[in-house]
C-alpha cells in the first residue's frame, strides 16, 4: 500500500496516474490542458504530500518545455508562461474574488 496523505482534498486520484513503476504516465503529457491543471493543483500540496511534489516536477519540466519549443497554439502558450510565472493561486485577482466569494 502507499504512503498517502490527506490534506484539504484528497491526494489519492493522483495514484491512478502512476505507471507500475512508480512514476506518472508520460501519457498525461499529451493533454497540455490537463498538464496546466495538475500543476496549478500541485501547488496547493502540504509538506507531507509527496505525490504533489512529484506532479510539480513533472508538469514544470513539461510546460518549461512546451514555452522553449513554442510548439503549441499561441493562447495555450501564453497561458503556459503566464502559469509558469505566476500560478494562479498567487494571482491577486483571485485572492481577491477568493475573498469576496467567501463574505
Amino acid at each position: 500500500m502507499h504512503n498517502k496523505s490527506v490534506s484539504f482534498w484528497s491526494t489519492d486520484v493522483l495514484w491512478r496516474f502512476k505507471g507500475d513503476n512508480g512514476e506518472f504516465d508520460e501519457g498525461l503529457t499529451r493533454d497540455v490542458k490537463g498538464i496546466l491543471s495538475l500543476y496549478e493543483a500541485a501547488h496547493m500540496g502540504t509538506t507531507t504530500d509527496y505525490i504533489l511534489d512529484e506532479a510539480l516536477g513533472l508538469t514544470i519540466r513539461y510546460l518549461e518545455s512546451l514555452a522553449a519549443s513554442g510548439t503549441c497554439k499561441l493562447n495555450l502558450l501564453r497561458r503556459i508562461r503566464n502559469a509558469l510565472d505566476q500560478p494562479q493561486h498567487k494571482n491577486l485577482e483571485i485572492i481577491v474574488a477568493m475573498e469576496y466569494i467567501q463574505l
